[in-house]
């Protein structure tokens, strides 16, 4: 009996460094595949970013006023909305997950990843490549249309435009020659707003994330973290605006494309946040229960019954109301 017993339970030790190392090798091969979709991205956005790509012109009008506004200076640096986009998300989950939720959480049990680290990593991932598909796409629409910003005249400084009145400019050539190639190429790449689309994306993410993980144990704590997140949107869109860098109804487009992409990215890869148990079929109950000349019974919902313990040399009678736990019966009774 000893040795049958030491038998199952290396045979089950065997088996569950099995199912270890076929979980990490989907991990690290779902990792490597994520990681090529990474690359992929970010030479197409460098590509398209600084790449000497045939860019579309759209032509002005002579003497426009919505676009004789001057470079001032940028109030959320591109540095400070990548640094703010990168980071805020996974830095708000994980102290989230530390602070609402116990190590027991991500157990197998649970359509989860098993630990708290992959899990956040699951999550974070999804929303980084929508981030990079997000911003590749804005900068794909803006070669493409090529909408004069609204600092335009002050920085391309076009030729024609020196002796016209009022006649609408359809090819130009840009006379300034103090900015940069890339700044004066940035000059007519305003449609749609790169800054409110991808703060939008960051903050409905975290909205949501907060909305489902986060508990309600504070009253008024989760209401006030989704505030201060929704106004990264708000500052970052309206200073768009007040730096002449964007018109109104840019910063409008990107917040409609940043709000689209990032409730795709929460409903369908990150599942609205949720770890939902697994539903385990009878047989499998069975097997992880019954043991040592013991068969425990379950009703039709693959529930435990709390009021029969078979045994195969005695019967038991379990009082209504006590749970399993506290009954202890041994093989050799």
């Amino acid at each position: 009996m000893y040795s049958e017993n030491k038998l199952d339970m290396y045979e089950k030790k065997r088996m569950n460094n099995s199912i270890v190392c076929n979980n990490w090798r989907k991990i690290i091969a779902l990792s490597l595949q994520r990681r090529n979709q990474y690359s992929f991205l970010i030479v197409l956005m460098g590509l398209l970013e600084f790449g000497n790509i045939p860019r579309n012109k759209i032509g002005f009008f002579c003497n426009d006023p919505k676009l004789s506004f001057k470079f001032t200076g940028d109030t959320v640096s591109v540095a400070v909305l990548l640094t703010v986009t990168a980071v805020m998300p996974g830095l708000v989950m994980w102290v989230i997950e530390c602070a609402s939720h116990t190590t027991n959480s991500y157990d197998t049990e649970t359509n989860s990843n098993n630990s708290r680290l992959k899990q956040v990593w699951f999550w974070y991932s999804h929303y980084t490549i929508g981030i990079i598909t997000l911003a590749v796409g804005c900068n794909v629409m803006k070669i493409v249309i090529g909408e004069p910003r609204p600092h335009f005249f002050h920085t391309c400084q076009p030729l024609e435009a020196r002796n016209c009145t009022n006649e609408y400019i359809e090819t130009y050539t840009c006379t300034n020659m103090e900015d940069s190639n890339w700044f004066i190429a940035d000059s007519s790449k305003s449609f749609p707003s790169s800054h409110s689309s991808l703060s939008v994306y960051t903050s409905i993410f975290i909205v949501c994330y907060l909305q489902q993980r986060m508990t309600d144990k504070t009253l008024l704590m989760k209401p006030w973290l989704q505030f201060l997140v929704s106004m990264w949107t708000v500052l970052c869109s309206l200073s768009r605006i007040a730096d002449n860098r964007h018109h109104w109804w840019d910063v409008l487009a990107g917040l409609v494309i940043g709000s689209i992409m990032s409730i795709l990215i929460v409903i369908f890869p990150c599942r609205v946040f949720r770890l939902e148990r697994k539903n385990l079929s009878a047989k499998q109950v069975k097997s992880d229960f019954s043991g040592n000349d013991q068969v425990i019974c379950f009703d039709d919902k693959n529930y435990q019954s709390k009021k029969k313990l078979v045994n195969s040399t005695n019967k038991i009678d379990i009082p209504e109301g006590r749970e399993l736990c506290d009954i202890t019966v041994s093989w050799k009774e």
